[in-house]
C-alpha cells in the first residue's frame, strides 16, 4: 500500500494537492482489489466511483480533484467500462484522511466447466472424462 503521510488533512485550496491525494487513494484500491482477486484483469467495470474529499467551506473544485482518479480507472480498466462518479465534499473524514473513495467493481466469475456427470454411476467406477474441472 501507499503512503499517505505527506498529504494534510484537509484540502486546503490547493487542487494539485487533492489530485495527488486523490490519486494515491485510487492506487491503494487497485492494489487492494489486485491483491483479493489475484488479478485487475478480473475487473470487467468499474460500477459506481464516490469521492469524499475533506475540504473547507469555501473550496469548490472538488470536480477537478475527483478527475484525477476517474482518469487513472479509465486507464486501467478502459473508457468503456466506468461508469458514474458522485463527488462530496465532507468536513472531515475517519482517520484524518483527506481523501475518501467507495468503489464498486464488477468482477468476472471464475469460468467453471462441468462435464457430463452420470448421476447413477457409482463414484468408483466413474472416469476423469467425467469429472467437472476449475479453468483459473
Amino acid at each position: 500500500m501507499f503512503e499517505l503521510s505527506r498529504v494534510v488533512p484537509r484540502i486546503e485550496l490547493n487542487i494539485e494537492a487533492g489530485r495527488e491525494a486523490a490519486y494515491t487513494a485510487a492506487l491503494n484500491v487497485l492494489a487492494a482489489a489486485k491483491e483479493h482477486l489475484g488479478s485487475l484483469d478480473r475487473v470487467t467495470r468499474v460500477v459506481q466511483l464516490g469521492f469524499f474529499i475533506a475540504t473547507f467551506g469555501d473550496f469548490f473544485d472538488q470536480p477537478k480533484v475527483a478527475d484525477a482518479v476517474s482518469g487513472l480507472f479509465r486507464d486501467v480498466v478502459g473508457i468503456q467500462k466506468t461508469s458514474v462518479w458522485v463527488v462530496i465534499g465532507v468536513a472531515s473524514l475517519p482517520l484524518g484522511v483527506p481523501i475518501g473513495l467507495d468503489v464498486i467493481f464488477e468482477v468476472a466469475e471464475r469460468q467453471i466447466f462441468l462435464r457430463r456427470l452420470d448421476v447413477y454411476q457409482h463414484p468408483s467406477e466413474r472416469t476423469d472424462t467425467y469429472m467437472s474441472s476449475l479453468k483459473e
